[in-house]
């Protein structure tokens, strides 16, 4: 069976990710499809980006010619000296193709990483679109919460008054901790440093989406594990990174019940749930429910207090 040929194989003992011998092997190991499971496109799509990003970052690291001010002949002419070396075995018209293409890449990462130092406020006309995109009542893009009438008034006049925190927090999406979190912020749905301008780009996130979701745009820019849960009424032993959390929710936007469901982020809370329940609450088991298909609904939102220790673990 392939999947348990491949789960033997991939884990049988830590030891071997030491070893050169021991890495060729579990490198040549192709994953079966139904260990992905249900965010298998996910999971494909976002190491493919890692894989391509790291191999064109090797070459010349982009944030050396952001400060240089480089322009692309200095940038391709640094590429191609690299792939000579490291690429000898190819023709020259090859190593020519593939500077050309990793130093037109790097050229783009450079730019966006000097627009990004350059970005301009967001004037009050556009705020105003902003809101009327975001729904009525205005809600996060990426998890659908609902913004209050006191955070609406501080994003468009600048002013101060106090956002009301919820007193019970959900366990598994503790938003709400803190003022930033149900603070009304600008997102970049594509990050500038990915690519990201300003035209048709912008969205409005509470501020706990925002902070998790920053500049990242992959998985695995975060680290590989499920945090440890401190003791909660959930059961569960290991709680999701919040950007695996954010990023998910951004993808899917809507209930994945198994019966189907209509709630999406446009028109209603949502949060993770794991899709087997005595699972880690990793990607690959993590899923996008509304409230009412919450499995957890009666017990998911805790005080304050016991939500701030359970992350404190």
């Amino acid at each position: 069976m392939d999947e348990a040929h491949f789960l033997e194989s991939a884990l049988s003992s830590g030891a071997s990710t030491w070893s050169s011998a021991s890495l060729g092997e579990l490198a040549r190991l192709q994953v079966p499809e139904g260990l992905l499971g249900r965010q298998k496109s996910l999971l494909r799509a976002d190491i493919n980006e890692q894989w391509a990003r790291w191999f064109v970052e090797s070459l010349a690291d982009p944030r050396h010619y952001a400060r240089l001010d480089a322009s692309y002949p200095q940038i391709f002419a640094d590429v191609f000296e690299v792939v000579e070396t490291r690429f000898h075995y190819f023709s020259r018209p090859q190593k020519k193709e593939l500077a050309a293409s990793a130093a037109h890449i790097l050229k783009r990462f450079v730019d966006r990483l000097q627009a990004s130092r350059r970005r301009q406020p967001v004037p009050f006309s556009d705020k105003r679109l902003l809101l009327d995109f975001a729904g009525d009542p205005p809600r996060c893009w990426i998890c659908g919460a609902k913004f209050a009438p006191e955070a609406v008034e501080n994003f468009l006049y600048q002013e101060r008054h106090e956002v009301p925190l919820p007193q019970f927090i959900d366990i598994l999406k503790p938003r709400g901790l803190s003022h930033r979190d149900v603070a009304i912020e600008i997102d970049h749905v594509v990050a500038h440093s990915h690519g990201g301008g300003e035209e048709n780009n912008l969205a409005l996130s509470c501020g706990w989406c925002n902070r998790h979701k920053s500049a990242l745009s992959s998985i695995y820019d975060v680290e590989g594990r499920p945090r440890t849960a401190g003791q909660n009424q959930l059961g569960v032993d290991s709680l999701p990174q919040p950007f695996w959390t954010v990023r998910v929710l951004a993808v899917v936007r809507r209930c994945e019940h198994p019966e189907g469901c209509e709630q999406s982020a446009d028109k209603a809370n949502v949060t993770v749930v794991p899709i087997n329940q005595k699972g880690a609450t990793n990607p690959a088991n993590l899923r996008v429910c509304c409230y009412d298909h919450d499995p957890y609904r009666s017990i998911r939102l805790q005080p304050v207090r016991i939500v701030r220790d359970v992350w404190r673990a």
